[in-house]
């Protein structure tokens, strides 16, 4: 869902139009927005009443899931997901054809005139996206209950989709997209150019450092998690950190009031404002040597700096995405193509790349990250410890050991992958030679870039 997210609103905002659609009126493209986001509700509640249909005797899941043979209970789970990933990739191309065909972010900007407005203009730009994603949610919400077997009612199910996964990335966009129109507004003033561009360079990075040092304390806040409570677990798991030197400011409880979620995640670059954070259900479900060793991998992301990396991974896409402006550019201006030529080619460039470089370079070596993770908390924690809290998260969460998802892989795969680890050294020291290329590579591909970007600032711009 945060893909999703992030790539909703790298849609919307990062193309703005200087003209209308060719084919439609303002008016129409209004109605035409309204149209479509009625369709994808309606589309949404019938196909998932059809899927769940089902006996009015029969109860919830698990009850519902266990009447039937294993074999059906698979298939039903495998067409559920299949139809949520073909839902929420609808949502983005219904978004894309309104960003692209309608030319929705002309009419917030030039035809409302709210271009200059704080804070505005984008959240109207973003308003049928996130209308849109919000139906996903409640569509979705009969989906995750049967699947989950969670004791969630709808507003408790969207409260909880809203504050860990809207709220988490448009929290900190919607500061900097208000410092970035306040900056604007500024350098737009009368003799203010001067100030403007020193002033952005300055208050720009203080602002996104502030977001990464404090974003744990808001993460803490929005997901209402507490304190693990003194006891033999939270002993057992403040050694096993201290044995490493693991550095976090608190052990969480992340509450999911009945959703059933089990999962663990580590949140913040310093350790002063670091927090690692457990589900209740999955406390609830795991002994604690398996909480050990989910806090064994969850260490391991940062003992192994993977979050560096995935800065470092995001600059090489901004590099990529400047080379590709500078190359279309050229190869526009050479083949002496129309305005509308040269923005359909720019468009479907810049969209291949993107889903290249984060549908597929990113789901990659994301997997093969939690892959090592994987083998550091084998390492700290046991691998016993690791394969049994592994097959358990597998066997409460409803879903087979072969579910494959983009940046994980398959329970089954990493299980077999841990015991063949166990038992040749070999396979863990080959499969460490095989990462360490790949950051090396994509850490070359950085400084290429960048030297290349310099030269051209140098000697063309």
């Amino acid at each position: 869902m945060y893909l999703l997210l992030v790539v909703g609103i790298i849609l919307g905002l990062s193309y703005i139009p200087s003209q209308p659609g060719a084919h439609f009126s303002p008016s129409s493209s209004i109605i035409l927005v309204a149209f479509l986001t009625l369709i994808y509700a309606y589309l949404g509640i019938a196909v998932i009443r059809v899927f769940l249909a089902r006996p009015r005797d029969s109860g919830p899941h698990p009850a519902y899931m266990a009447r039937l043979p294993l074999l059906d209970a698979r298939r039903l789970t495998g067409r559920l997901l299949r139809f949520l990933l073909f839902y929420r990739g609808l949502l983005l191309g219904l978004y894309a054809f309104e960003i692209y065909g309608l030319k929705w972010s002309y009419l917030v900007n030039e035809y409302w005139g709210l271009k200059n407005w704080v804070l505005l203009d984008e959240i109207l730009i973003l308003s049928p996206f996130l209308l849109k994603m919000m139906i996903s949610f409640v569509a979705s919400f009969p989906v995750d209950r049967l699947l989950r077997g969670s004791a969630w009612g709808l507003k408790e199910y969207i409260s909880f989709q809203v504050r860990t996964v809207l709220l988490v990335v448009l929290l900190p966009l919607l500061i900097l997209l208000s410092v970035y129109d306040l900056l604007s507004i500024i350098a737009s003033s009368p003799g203010s150019q001067s100030i403007a561009a020193p002033l952005a360079w300055v208050v720009i990075p203080f602002v996104v450092i502030c977001i990464y040092l404090f974003a744990p304390l808001a993460l803490k806040s929005l997901w209402r998690a507490k304190a693990l409570p003194e006891g033999p677990l939270r002993v057992r798991l403040e050694e096993t950190a201290r044995r490493v030197n693991f550095g976090y400011a608190g052990l969480l409880i992340w509450p999911t009031f009945g959703g059933h979620i089990l999962t663990a995640c580590v949140a913040g670059l310093l350790s002063r404002f670091r927090y690692v954070l457990f589900t209740d259900d999955l406390l609830a479900s795991l002994s604690p040597e398996e909480v050990e060793a989910v806090l064994a991998h969850e260490m391991g992301h940062i003992k192994k700096h993977h979050f560096r990396f995935y800065l470092l991974f995001a600059g090489v896409f901004i590099i990529l995405l400047l080379l590709l402006d500078v190359f279309l550019s050229f190869l526009t201006d050479f083949l002496s193509m129309g305005n509308k030529i040269t923005e359909a080619v720019a468009l479907a460039v810049l969209g291949v790349a993107f889903l290249f470089y984060w549908g597929l370079l990113f789901g990659y070596i994301s997997r093969r990250l939690e892959r090592q993770a994987d083998l550091y908390g084998a390492n700290v924690a046991g691998s016993a410890a690791l394969v049994s809290a592994l097959e358990k998260l597998a066997f409460f969460s409803g879903r087979t050991t072969r579910h494959f998802s983009w940046r994980h892989f398959s329970i089954g795969q990493r299980i077999d992958f841990l015991n063949r680890a166990q038992e040749d050294p070999e396979v863990e020291h080959k499969f460490l030679r095989h990462l360490r290329r790949l950051i090396l590579g994509i850490l070359l591909s950085f400084f290429i870039g960048l030297f290349i970007i310099i030269l051209l600032v140098l000697f063309v711009w």
